[in-house]
């Protein structure tokens, strides 16, 4: 089925959004700005931002600024808008249940009145992706009213195609889902407006490290154990702080470095540059004269970033092709294993489906060694 909002004229939605009897579009673009200036984020993305809602309230101090929708004639107006008067602005066509937008993470997500339109676990699991550890997804959900439509009646014609896609999102259900995507409920706000609509501004952040409170952390999003942390009960403390005052015991993923044992340097960093688009680092022998002849080539790294990094490593009368099998992370097995093929590596075992835990593959570079795949797509 054809997505409604494909349809939708950007004027009439901006009409309809600014008509004084609903006023989303300014409560939508002052709540986007009071985020703003409470966390500062160097950077954001506004999901659903139809032609740059809020746009117009990004400070100097944001070096990127992303605008994500559906509809690919908002995105053209958007950056007719503001492609010229915002330095960092990255625009993208996506349906964020379908795939993140192709962006690095940003400090804060913005996602106003979206989650009513989208599958929320579908979309959560993806704008975890685009959120860098320590970020906030700020979600904006509109309430039911007694006595008021869902969609307010509108003289906009091409709106009322919207309603067989709309449900209201009970925030409960949100929390459920955004915690298992990796998110956790730091504050819950009311927000009215003048036409007796009433929406919940729900703030979650998304912690460098996996947690529970009251038992030894987990490292498995979906059992992570959350309390709700009531309105003002975070008291400016960073997130970790907060944590362990009420007795969470902090722990971080076990895994810290990985080695791959290659016998031609040059060769391998072309093949994992080349399959996974990545820049590789050449590093110094750490220990010449314990190790002599020893080369190394390090993967992209982040300290502040989920997993572990590693790098090739070309040591005398070491083989290659041992038993350890790493997993990369990916957009989609396939697109690596077709890459793999017309750079002299070999498939070992096709994309297949794990369930509700994504996609695998296994791969053999042009070295030996063995090497798995993961992906959500």
């Amino acid at each position: 089925m054809n997505n409604p909002w494909l349809d939708i004229p950007l004027s009439d939605y901006e009409s309809h959004m600014a008509m004084s009897s609903i006023a989303q579009a300014g409560m939508i673009a002052a709540e986007f700005e009071a985020l703003v200036r409470c966390h500062k984020p160097d950077s954001v993305a506004v999901i659903g931002c139809a032609g740059g809602n809020g746009f117009d309230r990004v400070t100097p101090e944001m070096r990127r600024v992303v605008g994500v929708d559906i509809n690919p004639a908002f995105i053209a107006a958007a950056l007719s808008r503001y492609g010229g008067r915002i330095a960092g602005l990255e625009l993208y066509v996506a349906d964020i249940q379908e795939a993140p937008p192709p962006c690095a993470p940003v400090e804060l997500i913005y996602a106003a009145l979206v989650f009513e339109y989208v599958a929320p676990p579908a979309a959560l699991a993806n704008l975890a992706r685009i959120c860098r550890p320590g970020g906030r997804l700020c979600a904006l959900l509109q309430l039911p009213v007694a006595g008021l439509e869902e969609i307010s009646p509108s003289p906009y014609e091409s709106l009322h195609a919207l309603a067989p896609i709309m449900r209201l999102v009970e925030p409960s259900e949100l929390i459920r889902y955004a915690t298992h995507a990796g998110f956790v409920l730091e504050s819950e706000t009311r927000v009215s407006l003048a036409s007796g609509k009433a929406c919940v501004l729900q703030q979650y952040i998304k912690p460098s490290c996996s947690y529970s409170r009251g038992r030894r952390a987990s490292f498995r999003p979906d059992e992570i154990t959350v309390d709700f942390v009531e309105e003002n009960d975070y008291d400016g403390y960073h997130l970790s702080q907060y944590l362990q005052r009420n007795g969470v015991i902090m722990e971080y993923n076990p895994v810290g470095w990985f080695e791959i044992y290659v016998q031609d340097m040059a060769r391998a960093t072309a093949f994992y540059e080349t399959i996974f688009q990545w820049q590789m680092t050449p590093m110094g022998n750490p220990d010449p004269e314990g190790f002599p002849g020893m080369e190394m080539c390090s993967f992209p790294s982040s300290m502040t970033a989920y997993g572990a990094s590693g790098a090739l490593v070309k040591m005398p009368n070491t083989p290659s092709g041992g038993s350890t099998l790493v997993y990369f992370s990916c957009e989609d097995c396939a697109v690596i294993l077709a890459r793999v093929i017309t750079n002299g590596g070999t498939v070992v075992s096709d994309k297949m489906s794990i369930g509700e835990h994504g996609f695998i593959a296994i791969f053999s570079d042009t070295e030996g060694n063995v090497i798995g795949l993961h992906s959500q797509n």
